[in-house]
């Protein structure tokens, strides 16, 4: 069979790197008129469109207008982190009796792969038509000691644009060294397509009956919380502002919602609904299926109009979510967490689903 006649791939330029490295930014679009845009700088998720009610489709997530702004981001717009996600305590873990120390990039912690993590690097792409959707290869190797992590680690991360609407990403990675894996992508959504609005009326369901609280420099503590009588209770769809502003301990913390949920259902690849949320002017609803234990839910807590959006107006606090799938952030200091252990000879692999539709 032929790939169907309306996928499309179109690649320009996006720019130059100081070093030369040539920036190309790929559209990617199903037969229904939704696109992705993306870059092999980072992993970077530019734009991605969905259908409101009416069948309109807008973009719906953060992005900047140029390389510069990817450059210099600290918010990890729209990027792939790793090679681990979330911060690691002082930067410290210990493997298999020996200690690591990893480069700090957050205070005195180390967060989302460090000063060059996955977001700074410049991957290999290669673009390609199915029978019923599009699709972008970016690959990428991490060097033994790169940022404190032991192993040479060879990367890839898959991008499936479907015809019903899916964005598919799937992650493997190799190693050459015992080491830590723990990927994401850093998408930053506002359902509304109007990145001026704050997502405070959005509404959250997070299948999670437990979260892990944080101290006051966004580190796990180690403790198992229940959700039940907290702000964190999403296991009922709930406006994502109903409690932000609560004097909650943890939201304090957090400076609103930057926490792991632990998801209720044992795992099976794609096959339970992790979160969905929906924007009620539009009808836009966004499921995540993942095959990872949890996510974090990330509510723009730190965009302070110090970026421009795509329109060259500020991003201003609370105008994206994150759902970052994941193994929990600092799972190397705490043995009862999911592991993001990575043996030579194994393969990781996993896949995380967002479906777009409209209510």
């Amino acid at each position: 069979m032929n790939p169907a006649p309306c996928l499309k791939i179109q690649e320009e330029s996006f720019g130059k790197l100081p070093d030369g490295g040539n920036v190309v930014l790929y559209t990617l679009a199903n037969s229904n008129g939704q696109t992705l845009k993306v870059t092999n700088y980072g992993g970077v998720i530019v734009a991605l469109t969905a259908a409101d009610r009416d069948g309109q489709y807008t973009d719906i997530v953060l992005g900047y207008q140029d390389l510069d702004h990817y450059q210099h981001d600290i918010n990890y717009l729209g990027a792939l982190v790793g090679r681990c996600a979330g911060r690691i305590d002082k930067g410290c873990f210990n493997l298999d009796g020996r200690d690591f120390k990893l480069n700090l990039n957050s205070g005195e912690h180390h967060l989302h792969g460090g000063v060059k993590g996955l977001d700074k690097k410049l991957w290999q792409a290669s673009v390609n038509k199915g029978v019923d959707n599009v699709s972008i290869a970016l690959t990428t190797s991490s060097a033994d000691g790169e940022e404190g992590y032991p192993g040479l680690l060879d990367i890839k991360v898959v991008y499936t644009l479907t015809d019903n609407d899916e964005l598919i990403i799937g992650y493997e990675a190799t190693t050459t060294k015992t080491t830590i894996f723990n990927p994401t992508q850093h998408l930053y959504f506002n359902l509304s397509g109007d990145a001026d609005k704050n997502v405070l009326d959005h509404l959250l369901h997070i299948r999670s009956t437990y979260y892990l609280p944080i101290n006051s420099d966004s580190i796990p503590t180690g403790e198992v919380s229940p959700v039940a009588a907290s702000p964190f209770d999403f296991r009922q769809s709930s406006p994502v502002g109903e409690s932000i502003n609560s004097d909650h301990d943890q939201i304090q913390h957090g400076s609103g919602y930057d926490h792991y949920w632990l998801l209720d259902k044992p795992v099976v690849k794609n096959s339970q609904i992790a979160a969905q949320v929906i924007e009620p002017n539009s009808g836009r609803r966004l499921s995540v299926l993942t095959d990872q234990p949890g996510l974090v839910f990330y509510s723009g807590n730190y965009l302070d109009g110090q970026y421009q959006n795509k329109d060259k107006l500020p991003y201003m606090f609370r105008t994206g979510f994150c759902l970052e799938t994941q193994r929990p952030p600092d799972a190397p200091n705490h043995a009862h967490f999911p592991s993001t252990k990575l043996e030579p000879g194994e393969q990781f692999s996993s896949t995380t689903v967002f479906v777009f539709d409209s209510i």
